[in-house]
């Protein structure tokens, strides 16, 4: 008889804590709408034109950026909507033929849409800028590849 009342007590509760235990770890894995990562293609507005470029941000803040011939590294932080995004484009790459770091800062406008602002540093001095090298600057818009 205590054995029926130990099951008929223990079954019940061992069920309902196995529920809460997956409602629970269901919400843990949800993800999060506004995520950067994923396949995106962006377009830079920067002072040598429009160019649309295909961006790819996996997790752990690592990605790549196609620009000219090949993918370069990126690395990228978010955080409640915002990013911001660096990488370095070397001479064989660049637009311009010469190298220079980009940086992206930008908003996700949605879960299929981002905007925002760049800034390029040359490696070209420039006694008159604060950075002392010239500067660049732009903006960006962007639509997540489905």
């Amino acid at each position: 008889m205590r054995s029926v009342i130990r099951v008929a007590v223990v079954l019940p509760l061992l069920s309902a804590l196995l529920l809460v235990a997956a409602i629970g770890g269901a919400q843990a894995v949800a993800p999060d709408p506004l995520t950067l990562r994923g396949a995106w293609t962006l377009t830079l507005m920067t002072p040598v034109g429009a160019t649309p470029v295909r961006a790819t941000f996996r997790n752990h803040g690592r990605g790549t950026i196609h620009l000219g011939t090949g993918n370069l590294p990126v690395v990228y932080r978010e955080a409640g909507g915002h990013f911001s995004a660096s990488l370095e484009v070397p001479a064989a790459q660049s637009m311009t033929g010469a190298p220079f770091t980009m940086i992206l800062r930008g908003t996700m406008t949605s879960a299929s849409g981002v905007t925002g602002e760049l800034l390029l540093l040359t490696d070209v001095p420039d006694p008159s800028s604060p950075l002392d090298v010239v500067t660049g600057t732009g903006n960006f818009t962007g639509v997540r590849v489905h």
